[in-house]
């Protein structure tokens, strides 16, 4: 009987220890990316920054190319979900002259959105948020207190962050 009242105590005292190095590496919040101050210029030649524009809301920044077919299949995917998205800016960021970037929305966002932006901004200032190569799209999403939840290279399925919005995962 004694025998196992020892084993107990030996087995709740390792998963006390386990649990302690859990906690000691367990990755914390405050580690993450808060959503960055990068400069943008909008269509109408304003100047603002991806910050403001997120300004306690969810932010989702795509950056984005005019010749990448990929990138226009994210824009619709979007656009298909336009509707559910709560309390969110979305943000399509590019590397192009202001003109293609006006011609760009023109073609695949004709309509206007008080919470789609499309804007301008230089590589050099963006590259340092990145976690890998730039691949387009890519993709940064910041919760409502501006701290980053994904960072994604390539096609993302927007179904799942309008549930995660919706849902205050």
């Amino acid at each position: 009987m004694i025998k196992y009242f020892k084993t107990g105590v030996l087995v709740l005292i390792g998963i006390l220890i386990v649990y302690q190095i859990y906690i000691f590496f367990k990755p914390d919040n405050n580690d993450k990316p808060s959503i960055p101050n990068i400069s943008l210029v909008l269509l109408d030649n304003t100047i603002t920054s991806v910050a403001s524009l997120g300004d306690n809301k969810h932010t989702i920044v795509f950056l984005i190319n005019s010749q990448c077919d990929y990138c226009k299949m994210e824009i619709g995917e979007v656009k298909n979900y336009m509707d559910s998205f709560v309390n969110t800016e979305v943000v399509f960021v590019l590397f192009e002259e202001l003109e293609v970037i006006k011609d760009l929305k023109k073609s695949v966002f004709p309509e206007e959105s008080s919470s789609i932006t499309f804007a301008q901004a230089k590589k050099e200032e963006v590259n340092p948020f990145l976690e890998k190569e730039l691949v387009y799209p890519y993709m940064l999403w910041y919760d409502d207190n501006g701290i980053q939840k994904v960072q994604h290279r390539g096609l993302y399925p927007i179904e799942r962050i309008v549930d995660s919005i919706n849902n205050n995962d």
